[in-house]
């Protein structure tokens, strides 16, 4: 009877394991056939684990940038239609930078999305140069005379200053009022004695910023000047903001835009188990 009982126990666990999903499962999952990778001269997607529950379709997207400007993907603008209806996305947008890659996971949500076809249609790809525009800045003084300052669509203000002997530290934070692209390198600016002498931010590696249409960053820059050229924290300085900030213009690029999923019988069997 025990041996009955072993068996009959195993044989109820292998059934379970090798069990299917019902499709009126709510976790049931319909997955679909493989999309052909999209290339082109700017930029390379691919798409993949395209599947639908009750609630959603999902889909990964992988997005290559193969130019050295910026890549821009706007979600919003890509739309999915089934049999139920049309669907829209309302995620942020994606920058991806210049040589870069990233991943986006586009997720559909709506009452009953468990269909075995649907289409896509991808928008929403766009480039801009990652030089831009230069947009000329005033000298800063230091001391500060006042702590606010614009550069094209640029607006800064100083957040706070300190000046030692051999260091100075200045702190801004500056918003974009454009309606392109905002593009922040700290790492450019210098300072300038009276006799004109520069010498670059300590912080010449801090990372470029990218801002669009009401954005803020705060960055810091800080200064080492040897004490036996000057002593900061008596001199008379000015940050002159160089490349610092510079506007750059969007080019909307084209890409093959409508695709058509259709069920994996074999892919959706496999992955209900």
């Amino acid at each position: 009877m025990k041996k009955i009982i072993i068996g009959l126990s195993l044989l109820s666990l292998m059934t379970s394991a090798f069990a299917q999903r019902k499709e009126n499962d709510p976790k049931h999952e319909y997955h679909y056939r493989s999309i052909p990778t999209i290339e082109t001269e700017d930029i390379k997607i691919e798409i993949v684990d395209a599947h639908s529950q009750r609630e959603f379709t999902k889909m990964k997207l992988k997005i290559t940038n193969k130019t050295d400007d910026y890549i821009v993907f706007r979600p919003s603008e890509t739309i999915m239609k089934n049999e139920k209806g049309e669907f829209n996305l309302t995620d942020k947008d994606i920058i991806i930078g210049p040589l870069e890659s990233d991943n986006k996971v586009l997720t559909f949500k709506g009452i009953d999305m468990h269909v075995k076809q649907m289409s896509l249609l991808l928008k929403g790809f766009y480039k801009f140069p990652s030089k831009g525009e230069v947009q000329k800045a005033p000298d800063f003084v230091l001391p500060a005379s006042s702590n606010d300052f614009t550069a094209g669509p640029f607006s800064c203000t100083l957040l706070k200053s300190s000046k030692e002997t051999d260091k100075t530290e200045v702190q801004f934070k500056c918003t974009y009022n454009g309606n392109d692209f905002g593009i922040l390198k700290p790492s450019k600016i210098v300072v300038k004695t009276e006799k004109g002498q520069e010498y670059a931010t300590a912080k010449s590696t801090q990372k470029t910023t990218l801002l669009t249409k009401g954005k803020k960053d705060n960055f810091t820059a800080t200064f080492v000047i040897p004490g036996k050229v000057v002593d900061m924290q008596f001199a008379n300085l000015a940050i002159v903001w160089k490349d610092t900030f510079s506007e750059s213009k969007q080019s909307a690029i084209t890409v093959p835009s409508s695709f058509n999923f259709e069920l994996d019988p074999g892919l959706t069997a496999g992955k209900n188990k």
